[in-house]
């Protein structure tokens, strides 16, 4: 897709509202039809694949379960494209382009789009 739909802008804002930890992360993931097959925000527990993809990008501290790994975990189905969106307490779009841990994740997991929230709006990586 050119551009992003502003209804997954909308919907991943919201997600990142219910995010409970200190930087507020959400991602979508979408099917080649552009349904939301799962969505998930970042959290301070963790999960076998983050640690996994943790230590293989040797960032073995970075053990909090990311956004975008969670929202693969959920995903039943093959993925097409993921949303990624970082607010601030005042709902405020900030940077959220995926470290590399989330990187080779979203590679290994072939998605072929992600869009990532900046300062200023969103940006296709």
């Amino acid at each position: 897709m050119d551009e992003l739909r502003e209804d997954y802008i909308d919907k991943v804002i919201d997600y990142a509202k219910q995010s409970e930890a200190k930087f507020r992360h959400a991602a979508i993931c979408l099917d080649k039809k552009g349904q939301i097959v799962s969505w998930a925000t970042n959290s301070r527990k963790t999960h076998p694949m983050q640690a996994e993809y943790a230590r293989r990008t040797g960032k073995d501290q970075k053990v909090s379960l990311h956004a975008e790994i969670a929202a693969l975990i959920r995903a039943r189905d093959d993925i097409e494209t993921v949303v990624v969106a970082r607010i601030n307490k005042r709902c405020e779009l900030r940077n959220s382009k995926p470290c590399p841990i989330c990187r080779l994740a979203l590679e290994e997991a072939q998605v072929n789009e992600v869009w990532f929230s900046t300062d200023k709006g969103f940006e296709k990586l």
